[in-house]
């Protein structure tokens, strides 16, 4: 699949230009924890570029065979499991229930069969204040979610990188 990241115009030109270097975000706490973080459509990088005030967007091909697919269901409760286990462990460490950018560092961190076999995450967002579609008024869809893709620690997972706006 094909992912767009908006950031600042040095960090782009040296993902561009340098195959192993990825933009990682170490600092998320509420989305998906560490990892370079990429849209599935060109026009929610747009608007990362705008509401964030970043300069740049590329974009690149994900080769993630190995995504711990939030979106599905199975996965979602076998990383809840495994969250469950450990529950205590962060609370103790000042870990809250809602940062769950937090959790997932810390599951990685901890559980080598997650790092071992996840190369990235998958996961909707759910954006509130965006307007819903009229076409999609009193149906039971929503354009208010939007997919997300973070690429953890693996550099030559993202290939064909390219400038969409400098």
């Amino acid at each position: 699949m094909i992912g767009y990241h908006a950031n600042d115009r040095s960090r782009c030109s040296e993902f561009i230009t340098n195959r192993n270097y990825l933009i990682i975000d170490s600092n998320d706490t509420d989305f998906l924890g560490k990892g370079m973080y990429f849209w599935e459509h060109e026009s929610r990088a747009e608007w990362w570029l705008t509401e964030k005030h970043k300069e740049s967007i590329v974009k690149a091909e994900l080769n993630l065979t190995d995504v711990l697919d939030l979106t599905d269901d199975e996965k979602l409760q076998y990383i809840s499991r495994i969250a469950d286990k450990f529950n205590s462990v962060m609370q103790q460490k000042g870990i809250k229930p809602a940062q769950l950018g937090l959790k997932l560092n810390y599951l990685f961190e901890t559980c080598k069969i997650l790092s071992d076999t996840y190369t990235g995450i998958k996961a909707h967002l759910y954006y509130e204040k965006k307007p819903e579609a009229d076409l999609l008024y009193g149906s039971k869809l929503t354009g208010k979610c939007v997919d997300v893709y973070t690429v953890r620690n693996s550099p030559h997972l993202v290939t064909k990188r390219q400038w969409v706006k400098q």
